[in-house]
């Protein structure tokens, strides 16, 4: 666990709540810790343990579960349904296809469920995972009435873990992580199956917390506009200052604190994630300075509910560096 200072504004900013997500810490710093000065966790299936763990050392706030809103893991790279499928690939349990053989029993039949590029090729990534093993990560097709009744299942199927709603990671603004897609002609059409996409999960789950990292944003005014009906809460993963390797411009950086302002005007909650490198004060304070900017909103209902996420949350880390499984914690932070 690394501990850092930082100079004391004037006058003394109300205090920082912190979150942490997406797996468990890896650098050995006690459940305890986090327990007691985090105010929002985010995990994901798999992580129950050590939820249980958090909740017997008496955190009593709200836990989302992660999922990787529109992807499907499984062995390929596949380029359509006619190759044949390895039925024993194991997957991770970052997408709702997480367990063996159900890519290619429910969803590899199914064409019109991934996107796919101007050749009719399935849109996915190819890595290589800590452990050594290659791995497919399919993107699926948010206008697909097939996938999102299949996810929906999955997730209904989670609703006997003890998280308390789900977080969306990935859910795009743009299309400028889907090089050459070809079901999509432009951005609207994108937007239009995203928000019939958040459409039927909400009706799916009409009280539970869902909340989504709206991901290639535009930083256009408005941008957020058609998703938030159907959203409790957003992160934004760029916050301030942008990715470490390329900075907002001045116009991106205001119209992202602009958009930021519109959400929590509406009772939203924000999640902003400063990208920074351990010890690096100077981004952290401009980071602390925008948080102020937008008034560190307090919680809703926090004492009628206090597992409903609400209100502001804030986390300095690099997404880059252990995928984020290490926990820094700096004098500026007072969440107690």
């Amino acid at each position: 666990m690394l501990v850092f200072g930082l100079a004391v504004f004037a006058p003394a900013p109300p205090p920082v709540r912190v979150a942490f997500f997406y797996k468990p810490p890896a650098d050995g710093t006690p459940v305890q810790f986090l327990a007691d000065h985090f105010k929002l966790i985010i995990l994901t299936h798999g992580d129950e343990s050590y939820l249980a763990e958090l909740r017997r050392a008496g955190y009593g706030g709200p836990v989302l579960q992660y999922i990787a809103a529109n992807e499907a893991e499984g062995p390929g790279p596949y380029a359509d349904a006619t190759a044949p499928c390895d039925a024993h690939y194991p997957t991770y349990q970052r997408t709702v296809v997480d367990r063996e053989g159900v890519f290619c029993r429910e969803v590899h039949p199914h064409e019109s469920w991934f996107l796919h590029d101007g050749h009719g090729r399935r849109l996915q990534s190819r890595y290589q995972s800590a452990n050594g093993v290659w791995r497919s990560t399919y993107l699926m097709n948010p206008a697909s009435a097939g996938w999102r009744a299949f996810l929906i299942r999955r997730l209904r199927d989670y609703r006997h873990l003890d998280f308390d709603g789900f977080f969306l990671d990935n859910v795009d603004l743009t299309r400028a992580g889907m090089s050459g897609v070809a079901e999509y002609a432009d951005d609207a059409q994108l937007q239009a199956a995203q928000v019939t996409y958040l459409a039927d999960l909400r009706r799916a789950f009409p009280h539970l917390p869902i909340w989504a990292n709206l991901t290639h944003d535009p930083n256009a005014a408005g941008a957020w506009s058609r998703y938030l009906p159907f959203l409790d809460g957003v992160m934004i993963e760029d916050f301030s200052q942008g990715w470490r390797t390329g900075r907002l411009s001045p116009q991106q950086h205001e119209m992202q604190l602009s958009n930021a302002r519109a959400a929590i005007a509406q009772g939203k909650g924000v999640l902003a994630v400063e990208q920074g490198g351990p010890g690096d004060v100077a981004r952290l304070a401009l980071g602390l300075a925008d948080l102020q900017r937008l008034g560190v909103a307090p919680p809703r209902n926090s004492l009628a509910n206090p597992r409903q996420p609400s209100g502001l949350y804030f986390r300095y880390g690099d997404a880059f560096h252990q995928d984020y499984r290490t926990v820094d914690w700096y004098a500026a932070y007072d969440s107690r």
